[in-house]
């Protein structure tokens, strides 16, 4: 699916950024990749300006909803017609990429597209723990859905 552009949010992941960064071209090659900057305060922001295509820069934390929602505005203006989204502290493994994005030719979008009786896929990713996760599960969850809901209008018209 081209253009295919991958958002990478990043907030102080220094010490695992670069190897997911290694594994999203190994797995999705000529993907465009758009690192956001958390307002990291460590090595993260410098980094991202060097395994990116497009570094999105935030001078203080504004949490994942609002680096997601800079990547997507920033994949929309670039024509993408898939949008992947994966952390950047390693926990999702990257060679799972082609899964997902393979699923877009097969299936429908967002839970508003399955009440209407579109096709939706689910595609399992194993996870990996080891380094901590700033994610907060409901509260980012929900950031996530408010952000998808509001790009909507570009998703489904795509």
């Amino acid at each position: 699916m081209e253009p295919l552009v991958v958002v990478l949010p990043a907030y102080n992941a220094e010490p695992t950024l670069a190897k997911v960064a290694k594994d999203l071209r190994r797995n999705l090659p000529g993907a465009w990749i758009i690192g956001v900057d958390d307002g990291s305060t460590d090595g993260s922001r410098q980094l991202l300006r060097t395994v990116t295509d497009e570094t999105i820069e935030f001078d203080k934390n504004r949490g994942k909803g609002a680096a997601l929602r800079a990547g997507f505005d920033a994949a929309l203006k670039k024509g993408a017609a898939a949008v992947l989204t994966i952390d950047s502290d390693g926990q999702h493994d990257a060679a799972f990429a082609p899964a997902i994005i393979g699923a877009l030719d097969r299936a429908d979008f967002i839970m508003r597209a399955a009440r209407a009786g579109f096709t939706t896929a689910n595609v399992p990713i194993s996870t990996i723990y080891g380094s901590p996760s700033y994610f907060r599960e409901f509260r980012d969850a929900w950031l996530v859905i408010k952000v998808l809901w509001r790009h909507r209008a570009g998703i489904f018209h795509r």
